[in-house]
């Protein structure tokens, strides 16, 4: 079994590139209800352009 699995943290970690890094935590309930609104608002904007809307919530 791999050595990863016996590790004990007290908060959430990731492994990147062979270092163990701290997770950012999630966004909050409101945060993520402005930014979909924000989206939705500029895709039907741009939805008959060459452009794109891409969404990323970090």
């Amino acid at each position: 079994m791999a050595d990863y699995l016996t590790w004990k943290f007290d908060e959430l970690v990731e492994l990147i590139k062979g270092k163990v890094v701290q997770m950012r935590p999630s966004p909050r309930t409101y945060h993520q209800a402005v930014a979909y609104n924000l989206i939705s608002e500029l895709d039907s904007i741009f939805k008959k352009s060459t452009f794109k809307v891409f969404f990323c919530s970090f």
